[in-house]
């Protein structure tokens, strides 16, 4: 809690991280007044996840995150942003340290002002391949989905991929590449490579 007697300056997090056999859950939660005097501020966040064995190779998981902003609805303010994400998705390990996931994600993405800015919700469906080896990581993915655009009601795909590698030939030295492409972004796509000694 904040110093000052007239300021809305209250704030308090909760942090719970458990596992026991079959299943393994998390909540983190932040809520922070506008006034709080700290590195959070006018902010309400929780995130919530679950993770269960249900085969010697499959493992089901759950996840749930909500960012709220501008609590006060502060009309000076550029936004009042509100993000509710949820997904649902599946790992399976295949054979020789390969990995296969499926995730469903639907996200929501809304401006609260009265006169909002924006207001998407999106629906996402991923494959993802992972491979790990001694001295070398491969993950690659591919993402469908479409967005829908709520204030003036319209439709757009979406589609993306990426491919990233990470090399450790000696333990002082790290080589990594990424390789992204998104359809309705190509411009924003490339190659990208990092060294780490």
């Amino acid at each position: 809690r904040g110093e000052s007697p007239h300021a809305d300056d209250t704030a308090y997090a909760l942090d719970v991280l458990g596992s026991q056999d079959l299943l393994a859950y998390s909540l983190n939660y932040i809520h922070a007044e506008p006034d709080y005097p700290g590195s959070y501020r006018d902010m309400d966040f929780l995130t919530a996840g679950l993770s269960m064995p249900v085969h010697e190779r499959l493992r089901l998981s759950a996840n749930y995150r909500r960012d709220k902003r501008n609590l006060e609805l502060d009309p000076s303010k550029s936004s009042a942003n509100l993000e509710r994400v949820y997904q649902a998705g599946m790992n399976y390990r295949l054979d020789h340290g390969m990995n296969l996931g499926l995730d469903v994600r639907t996200r929501n993405f809304e401006d609260r002002l009265s006169d909002p800015q924006f207001d998407y919700a999106e629906t996402t469906g991923r494959i993802s391949v992972s491979k790990g080896m001694n001295r070398l990581n491969v993950y690659s993915s591919a993402q469908i989905g479409t967005v829908r655009d709520r204030l003036d009601d319209t439709r757009t795909t979406t589609e993306n991929y990426a491919l990233s590698a990470y090399l450790s030939p000696f333990p002082n030295q790290t080589y990594s590449g990424y390789v992204y492409y998104d359809k309705n972004r190509p411009e924003e796509g490339g190659l990208q490579t990092c060294r780490t000694l």
